[in-house]
């Protein structure tokens, strides 16, 4: 029985050059095409529980984001978006190997940020699930209670004020401030998520009202990484908003040619003059966003970096682990010695996937029915329209499991993943696939 190891893609940091970010507020996703057409090789970096990771799902026009602390522990803030994007936030959620969500945020009854909401009680065990004391008359609506009181669950008032117990990370609610508003978009429950100097800003649909009492409030809203505020049309994000939260990223959740025209020219302006880099999941697919603490990193459903500074302090970490690593190829060198040939077999867990889903291959390296640990693995995923690589290292059973999402992968189309192991200069090479459903 293989020993776990999975390797979240969240946490392959890719090794390819990162765009430059902060100069002139560059819309990032416009070169994103160009960037991720290069085929470069990857290194898996594991941050060993020090992390914070924040997926934002793409979901169309909607949002979800769904969050992963240092310990573990998981918080989704919405669910709502295009097509049966329930289904797509818990083949997510689940593809991360997650089958709870200790907390839940709706922002507010708007069907773009609930609708996904019944799937997600039906589906996956939820601790706690917080909502803003406002109600609407749509059959949406009603289903979202229904689906909270069949899951034994009541709801805990999102307010300003309110702390979220969330393990080691502080999470606390910012808004709404008021008890009433003329506006269903500005009862937005909005969270503010801090892992050590870093933190994120979770908006929802909040608009002129709520801004202005936010940035009226004592509260400090610096962040990091900003949830630009519903979708990024023009009746959010003013400028005294971004002067209060001063974020250095700002990410964008909206669905391609949708009908509102978001994000709004004038937002995208602004976002531009004040030198936030942001990255919009109408043209990017799901975006990765991970907090260590000190630095921030931004990154594609499947690993590529395209912002933020994490590789290059990571990279600074793996100088300093140099010498250790030197002292593991000295002690594998007795083994490469007698190493005349290698086996290689590999597997597919989910040979139909559905697109967006995550797959995981596991990698066995054997040497005349010995485990060969410590051997390169390097996967390459030979989709319709391009090849994707991804790669890690055996442990001492001779084990590699590598996770990572297919995205939009052509459905019917057989993709083909080639799976070559290398010890010392030996190398041998196998194959297996998947058919996206």
């Amino acid at each position: 029985m293989y020993r776990k190891k999975q390797l979240s893609v969240l946490l392959v940091l890719s090794m390819i050059l990162m765009l430059l970010v902060g100069c002139g507020g560059i819309d990032e996703s416009s070169n994103l095409q160009e960037t991720t057409g290069v085929q470069v090789d990857q290194e898996v970096i594991m941050l060993d529980g020090e992390g914070l990771e924040a997926h934002f799902i793409d979901v169309g026009q909607g949002n979800a984001t769904f969050i992963v602390g240092p310990e573990g522990q998981t918080m989704l803030h919405d669910a709502g978006g295009d097509g049966d994007v329930g289904r797509i936030v818990v083949d997510y959620i689940k593809g991360l190997g997650h089958e709870k969500i200790d907390v839940a945020v709706f922002t507010h009854p708007h069907a773009d940020h609930i609708n996904g909401a019944p799937t997600v009680f039906r589906e996956l065990e939820v601790g706690a699930v917080y909502y803003p004391k406002v109600t609407h008359t749509t059959r949406t609506f009603e289903n979202f209670v229904e689906a909270v009181e069949k899951a034994g669950l009541k709801f805990k008032t999102a307010k300003a004020g309110v702390k979220i117990p969330f393990g080691n990370v502080d999470a606390v609610l910012v808004a709404p401030i008021s008890d009433t508003y003329d506006n269903l978009n500005d009862y937005s429950a909005v969270v503010k998520v801090t892992w050590g100097n870093t933190s994120l800003l979770l908006t929802g649909d909040v608009e002129n009202a709520s801004e202005e009492e936010m940035v009226a409030s004592d509260e400090n809203l610096n962040v990091d990484v900003l949830l630009i505020p519903h979708h990024g049309s023009n009746s959010s994000s003013t400028q005294a908003f971004l002067d209060k939260t001063n974020p250095r990223y700002g990410i964008i959740s909206s669905g391609r040619d949708n009908k509102y025209g978001h994000p709004h020219r004038e937002v995208v302006e602004r976002l531009r003059e004040n030198n936030i880099a942001f990255y919009n999941t109408a043209e990017t697919g799901t975006i990765v966003v991970i907090l260590d603490g000190e630095e921030v990193g931004i990154y594609l459903a499947e690993g590529t970096q395209i912002g933020g500074t994490l590789t290059e302090k990571k990279m600074e970490v793996n100088e300093e682990k140099a010498v250790d690593e030197e002292t593991e190829e000295a002690i594998g060198k007795s083994m490469e010695n007698v190493i005349e040939d290698l086996d290689v077999e590999a597997f597919i867990n989910d040979p139909t996937p559905s697109q967006n889903a995550r797959v995981t291959v596991t990698v066995q390296v054997t040497s005349k029915g010995h485990p060969v640990p410590n051997a390169e693995v390097k996967l390459l995923n030979h989709f319709k329209s391009t090849t994707t690589p991804y790669e890690g290292v055996t442990d001492e059973e001779g084990i590699v499991e590598i996770s990572y999402s297919i995205g939009r992968a052509s459905i019917g189309y057989e993709v083909k993943v080639e799976a070559t192991a290398k010890k010392g200069d030996i190398e041998a090479a196998t194959t297996t696939s998947f058919t996206p459903q």
